[in-house]
């Protein structure tokens, strides 16, 4: 009956949202854990003489993409493992926050970033508005902070311009926050050939990069630095 299929269907998304939040807060924990030894360790500020930092950037950069596509041909378990490896290397270099900024200000903005990005998952996953406008708008924003702040690094370097972009970041990574949550439901509606796993690991691995970078963003505004 319509009705035990719309039941079918329900089933299906709770299960994959289930497990997008679950893998996204594995992949939190992982980057979080090896954020803190890295530093505690002494080897966040040694990563930034010896330039290994540099190289982990690109490490993350081919990593997330690497998963992207894994995750775009339905191999999830491959996809898993590079998006494991990807939180490990973004741990690595965002253990640089501790030798920027006070420990208090990096938890209560840690935990003002999650408020904040609950409230909008919350908002993405129950309303009944078409958010794909929003997430547009913002991915089209997103490319035009990328392009600025690039600029702004090698040309302007206006410490001030950079606080403007941060200020844009937060906002866009606020719409992007209920987009991608919104996502969920859509892929796992729609007939794209993904695995629920696959469907939970690409939108595990959209809303990590959004909590992440709104918590970055909401850091250079607000936080005390060193």
């Amino acid at each position: 009956t319509s009705f035990d299929s719309q039941s079918n269907v329900q089933d299906n998304v709770q299960d994959i949202t289930v497990k997008t939040f679950m893998y996204m807060f594995f992949a939190l924990i992982v980057s979080g854990f090896f954020a803190f030894v890295t530093y505690a360790t002494g080897n966040a500020e040694e990563m930034i003489n010896n330039g290994t930092f540099i190289i982990l950037i690109f490490v993350e950069l081919a990593t997330v993409i690497i998963t992207t596509i894994l995750v775009r041909k339905n191999l999830p378990a491959p996809a898993a493992v590079c998006g494991t490896i990807y939180c490990i290397v973004n741990g690595l270099t965002l253990s640089v926050i501790f030798l920027a900024y006070e420990m208090q200000s990096i938890v209560a903005i840690f935990f003002v970033t999650s408020a904040i990005f609950g409230a909008m998952a919350l908002y993405g996953s129950r309303t009944k508005k078409d958010l794909t406008s929003i997430g547009s708008l913002c991915y089209m924003a997103l490319i035009g902070i990328i392009l600025i702040t690039i600029i702004n690094i090698f040309f302007l370097k206006s410490e001030g311009l950079d606080l403007v972009l941060s200020y844009v970041g937060v906002l866009v990574f606020v719409g992007l926050t209920a987009y991608d949550t919104q996502m969920i439901r859509r892929l796992a509606t729609s007939d794209n050939g993904l695995s629920p796993y696959s469907i939970a690991i690409l939108c595990a691995l959209n809303l990590y990069l959004d909590f992440i970078n709104l918590f970055l963003k909401l850091l250079r505004i607000f936080a005390r630095n060193r």
